[in-house]
């Protein structure tokens, strides 16, 4: 996959520990993002060996009648990583 969205309940040790694991299965070049509406994308970040590779993505819902995701940038966020996801 080269974008990996991670989607689970708002719970910051589930998803630290999510994206810990994500990223070693992940390509190393995958961006790997949250769709957290209130977590901190650089804390998240964090937890990543590479935490440039992590956005955040969150969609609003109803999703497949909202064409809107706001895209947040972490502390490290590349400009590639939120090249992809725009």
């Amino acid at each position: 996959a080269d974008v990996v969205i991670e989607a689970a309940p708002e719970k910051v040790d589930l998803k630290l520990a999510l994206l810990a694991e994500v990223e070693t299965h992940a390509p190393a070049g995958a961006v790997i993002a949250s769709n957290t509406s209130a977590l901190s994308i650089t804390e998240l970040a964090a937890v990543l060996k590479t935490p440039g590779r992590m956005g955040g993505m969150h969609f609003f819902n109803p999703v497949y009648r909202m064409k809107l995701v706001e895209i947040v940038r972490a502390l490290e966020t590349t400009p590639e990583t939120i090249a992809v996801m725009e």
